[in-house]
């Protein structure tokens, strides 16, 4: 049997590289980063809001739709991530369903929700994907690796 040698030193200075620039890009560019992609969804969630024709346009839905906001960057088991969130009361009832009751607290059915939430999240999910990898291949290139 032949033996095969392997050199890896390349690749321990390419993996020692790539530990130094991620400990000098800990935060900035990459909390940058996320703030970008927490408004990019927020914007999928006002569009796929809109797309489900919810009301008139007026009153309380123009209000729902000039809600959506990205979030603050912050830290979830040690990764960032950021949240695309509505501010309005109502949202969540739109999107989820909600049971109908009248003043006295009787029911009157349930509202159906439209889970637009949900489908602006499914939609955005490559868009963040593309993003990430374009994120990285320009802290690749930045910093000659």
């Amino acid at each position: 049997m032949a033996d095969v040698e392997f050199n890896t030193k390349e690749l321990d200075q390419f993996s020692k590289d790539l530990l130094s620039l991620a400990q000098q890009i800990k935060g900035k560019q990459s909390r940058k980063f996320m703030r970008k992609e927490g408004k990019k969804l927020a914007r999928e969630q006002r569009r796929e809001f809109k797309s489900c024709n919810i009301g008139t346009g007026e009153g309380d839905t123009k209000d729902i739709e000039k809600s959506f906001k990205g979030g603050k960057v912050f830290k979830k088991d040690g990764d960032l991530a950021v949240r695309g969130y509505s501010s309005h009361p109502l949202t969540h009832l739109l999107d989820k369903g909600h049971i109908i009751k009248d003043k006295n607290g009787k029911e009157h059915g349930f509202w159906v929700g439209y889970n637009f939430i949900d489908a602006a999240a499914k939609r955005f999910e490559n868009t963040y994907v593309d993003d990430t990898e374009k994120f990285i291949d320009e802290l690749l290139r930045e910093h000659n690796l």
